[in-house]
């Protein structure tokens, strides 16, 4: 949760490349599942719940059982053109690592 928060730092590089921002999170909308309670936020980009973990097994980034995880999407980052194809994707061998939002702002750029 804690990228959430860095991507809030994000918003007007995302307006001034007219691009849009979604976040997807692998999880069913419970008090036990967002403690924090981070995904009822207002935010400027809409957290979306994947609970049946369809679009996560779709990109490739469902993680079924391992050392640190179960049942859960590793950490991914895609960005989209605007032809829809997929321009750019990060996707984390791990729970902990995150793509650098310079990384991400740089794809924005090329797409």
């Amino acid at each position: 949760m804690k990228q959430l928060a860095q991507l809030e730092s994000v918003e007007e590089a995302f307006r001034k490349r007219q691009a849009a921002l979604w976040a997807i999170a692998a999880q069913k909308a419970s008090p036990l599942s967002d403690p924090a309670g981070l995904l009822q936020k207002p935010r400027w980009f809409p957290i979306l719940l994947d609970t049946n973990r369809r679009v996560t097994k779709a990109y490739g980034v469902y993680h079924a059982l391992g050392v640190d995880a179960f049942r859960i999407a590793r950490p991914a980052a895609f960005v989209v053109g605007r032809d829809g194809r997929i321009a750019f994707s990060f996707v984390s061998s791990n729970q902990f690592e995150r793509v650098a939002l310079e990384d991400l702002l740089s794809a924005l750029e090329k797409a």
